[in-house]
């Protein structure tokens, strides 16, 4: 059995100016793209995230 590990880097966030970086959440944009990352891995795979919301946000499907 062949095994992949993919890293991946979060998407867009939604910058604020109110917020530190660790704190803001992934824009429209971003959200899109994490679906798109999402719908294409295999069935069955294991996403792991650090705990930032931008980076959790891609490991749940969005839809």
């Amino acid at each position: 059995m062949t095994r992949r590990i993919h890293l991946v880097r979060h998407a867009m966030p939604q910058i604020s100016g109110e917020q530190t970086p660790d704190l803001w959440p992934l824009s429209d944009e971003g959200r899109a793209a994490a679906a798109a990352l999402l719908g294409s891995l295999p069935s069955g795979a294991v996403v792991l995230s650090s705990g930032e919301p931008k980076a959790v946000m891609i490991t749940v499907r969005l839809d």
